[in-house]
């Protein structure tokens, strides 16, 4: 049942993103504006979910993907990661402290661990 929260959380997040389009035909361009959520990977004690997000920036012709985590309350997501480097697959420590992640930062892909606590 709590795996169902917690999708049912990121399924908000993405309806919620949808509600700031004007009412007009769909096009290519707000297709491109919307936030893409993957990957979603829920804490050991069942408390959060961490997930991928991902946006298309069409003028630099590059999409960008960051951690963020959300609890499976409801509450506010949080961005875990920043930057230029896109960031992907989240996987929980045993105790739920840390978050192993894929970064290209540096312009190579690298096995990143982060604090839940802090992020980066």
């Amino acid at each position: 049942m709590n795996n169902l929260r917690g999708l049912g959380a990121i399924a908000l997040l993405f309806v919620s993103s949808l509600s700031g389009f004007a009412k007009h035909p769909l096009t290519f361009e707000d297709m491109m504006k919307v936030r893409r959520i993957s990957d979603p990977q829920i804490s050991p004690d069942s408390r959060w979910v961490a997930y991928v997000q991902t946006s298309v920036d069409l003028n630099a012709n590059k999409k960008t993907s960051h951690i963020w985590l959300v609890s499976m309350d409801g509450g506010g997501a949080r961005q875990l990661t920043t930057g230029e480097g896109s960031d992907s697959r989240p996987r929980w420590s045993p105790d739920g402290g840390r978050l192993a992640l894929i970064s290209t930062r540096g312009g190579k892909s690298q096995v990143w661990i982060l604090p839940v606590s802090g992020g980066e």
